[in-house]
């Protein structure tokens, strides 16, 4: 996205001295920028755009149609290379079986839980594959695979992730008002992490059985109230949990919801440190869901950082 500006800001700057553009180099140029596999590709094709010689209206009409998506792309679950330094070798995907590029899909991502083990494929655990829902399923599943070396709030897994949702909105047509971000547990406190860094991408945020305290604790970096304001969030604790304690959440949840009203929290008094309430929360989760899709002209905006260079952009 932040490439796409570029571009449309370069755009805007020389339109006054532009000619129109032949159609087929601009067909081209356009091609190459889509089928871009990197940032470096992506600059490198903006400038074939702008050598067009093509006019700002011509480019942002092509902009606003989106890119050309393929019936030939992988279904069902498979890998992708997770890369960055550190990082476990693979994020499990799931697209629905009958995938068709004509129609946009909502995207979930989740962040599993235990992320201080040492086992590479330790994904799969938090994974049934053979769940017979996923038959049936309508929406594209991010798994992203963090581990000791690098935990969910980490900068390698902010830039992780956002790396993983931009590969798959390169690939398929996903709504874009439409992408969740999920944690259990540990990936519980690692969407607050996320969701602290990097708001932009998500339409809501659902933490399970995570903590916001436990990030304050780990003091990796401030974690601002203010920002966890800009997004709609679903988190759900446990009353019984031995991990996260029920009388250390409420204090941060208090004022977390006084920050952000048109969020829900729900303590599940009778669990304990697990998902077995999911079954009776799972409707009212996607309702919520459903609800909030992402305003990517939002009326109001907050954000706060300890940095002009780093998390410095909303």
């Amino acid at each position: 996205m932040r490439l796409l500006t570029v571009l449309l800001l370069l755009l805007s700057i020389i339109s006054i001295q532009c000619v129109v553009a032949q159609p087929g180099s601009l067909d081209k140029a356009m091609s190459a920028y889509w089928d871009a596999a990197t940032p470096r590709e992506k600059e490198k094709a903006i400038k074939s755009v702008l050598n067009t010689k093509c006019t700002f209206q011509e480019v942002y009409t092509r902009i606003a149609q989106g890119r050309p998506y393929h019936s030939a792309v992988r279904k069902g679950f498979f890998t992708i290379p997770q890369q960055g330094e550190l990082l476990p070798p693979n994020c499990l995907v799931f697209v629905p079986y009958d995938y068709s590029p004509d129609k946009k899909y909502p995207l979930r991502v989740l962040l599993h839980g235990g992320v201080s083990n040492t086992n590479p494929d330790f994904v799969y655990q938090f994974v049934d594959t053979l769940n017979v829902g996923y038959k049936t399923s309508q929406v594209i599943q991010v798994y992203p695979s963090g581990w000791s070396l690098a935990r969910w709030w980490s900068d390698v897994q902010v830039q992780n992730v956002n790396t993983l949702v931009n590969w798959v909105k390169d690939h398929y047509n996903v709504d874009e008002r439409n992408v969740r971000l999920s944690g259990i547990s540990d990936g519980g406190i690692g969407s607050f992490f996320i969701a602290n860094c990097d708001p932009t991408p998500w339409s809501c945020i659902t933490p399970f059985i995570g903590s916001l305290a436990a990030l304050q604790q780990l003091n990796v970096r401030p974690t601002y109230i203010n920002n966890l304001s800009n997004k709609p969030f679903f988190i759900v604790n446990a009353g019984k949990d031995e991990i996260f304690r029920k009388d250390i959440q409420l204090p941060y949840m208090d004022l977390f919801m006084k920050a952000n009203p048109r969020s829900k929290f729900v303590m599940v008094d009778s669990s304990r440190h697990s998902m077995r309430w999911y079954p009776l929360l799972r409707d009212s989760i996607n309702q919520f869901g459903d609800r909030h899709l992402r305003d990517s002209c939002s009326d109001s905006l907050v954000w706060q950082t300890e940095s002009a260079d780093k998390y410095n952009r909303i």
